[in-house]
């Protein structure tokens, strides 16, 4: 089973009270996918800029798409004698950029992907994380 709109509705409620707490000045936009990269849920925290909303989109899709998070994707295609530009992937939702997070079932299988904007790449990420490791705890039943 994939996630379900209550879980992707727990995993954004963590995450805005994250990003509320640690850095209240710097709003975000926040999605969560389903393993067919189509939008379940999605949070605009306020004064976030419009561009953060794609941008939160397309990092879950490249997440799926890829099958990998998106700091990997930067990591393996952006960098070192690998480096391409960005024109080679020939899809303008990619978005290789850290804040694309894979959601994963118990036994492994891609339920889906959160996607996170409006941060330093490294926040986004770290904000992106927090919205996994809450998924993985409702899993467990935390």
């Amino acid at each position: 089973m994939g996630i379900t709109l209550d879980q992707a509705q727990t995993v954004l409620d963590a995450m805005v009270r994250f990003a509320s707490e640690t850095k209240p000045g710097l709003p975000s936009s926040m999605a969560v996918v389903d393993a067919a990269a189509n939008l379940v849920c999605f949070k605009r925290m306020d004064g976030a800029s419009p561009l953060t909303i794609r941008m939160a989109c397309n990092k879950a899709y490249t997440a799926i798409d890829w099958g990998i998070n998106t700091i990997d994707v930067l990591r393996i295609f952006f960098s070192g004698e690998n480096a391409r530009d960005i024109a080679w992937f020939g899809d303008k939702r990619h978005a290789p950029i850290p804040g694309g997070v894979l959601i994963r079932s118990e036994n492994g299988t891609i339920v889906g992907a959160v996607g996170t904007s409006g941060r330093t790449g490294q926040e986004d990420e770290e904000l992106a994380r927090v919205g996994e490791m809450t998924y993985q705890s409702l899993l467990k039943g935390l």
